[in-house]
């Protein structure tokens, strides 16, 4: 017998409309258990310099940083273009590099260490890039930026 918070009669004095199989559990399971399609493969990343990345902020008006990871000293640094905003913003951006690095040493620990190679990661943040729209579309672009937060559905606008 499943309980449930309010019985069909009070949900019938809300002015919701009821979908037909709300009420049956089993219904809305088969509902949702439609086949999930694999994602397209990714795109190969091209070799790219930090310099490339550093490069990639001059698109930004705020909320992009460069995560590098230094093997002679065996940590992260992330840096962070002073010609840019300090938004509210820039403070998800910093959380989100705290727990990429995070979880980078978990997942790879043995890539991390102080005969590996440096490693540098454009990053940007926000409910969308925070680019500017005069440098739009953006094609030159050579390294990746790991954008969290939305992306342009147009590829061509900014293909990174």
């Amino acid at each position: 017998d499943d309980q449930r918070f309010l019985s069909e009669s009070e949900l019938s004095e809300f002015p919701f409309y009821v979908y037909p199989g709300e009420s049956d559990y089993n219904a809305a399971y088969a509902a949702a258990a439609v086949e999930v399609l694999a994602p397209p493969p990714p795109e190969p990343i091209h070799p790219y310099t930090l310099k490339d990345a550093l490069d990639e902020s001059k698109m930004f008006a705020y909320t992009f940083a460069v995560l590098i990871y230094n093997p002679e000293e065996d940590n992260f640094l992330t840096l962070y273009n002073k010609k840019h905003a300090w938004k509210k913003s820039t403070h998800k951006l910093l959380a989100s590099v705290r727990a990429l690095v995070d979880m980078l040493r978990l997942t790879f620990p043995d890539r991390f260490h102080k005969d590996a190679p440096e490693l540098a990661i454009a990053m940007g943040s926000g409910d969308y890039p925070h680019v500017l729209k005069t440098h739009l579309p953006y094609t030159t672009g050579k390294a990746p930026v790991l954008e969290f937060g939305s992306s342009f559905r147009e590829k061509k606008m900014f293909p990174n």
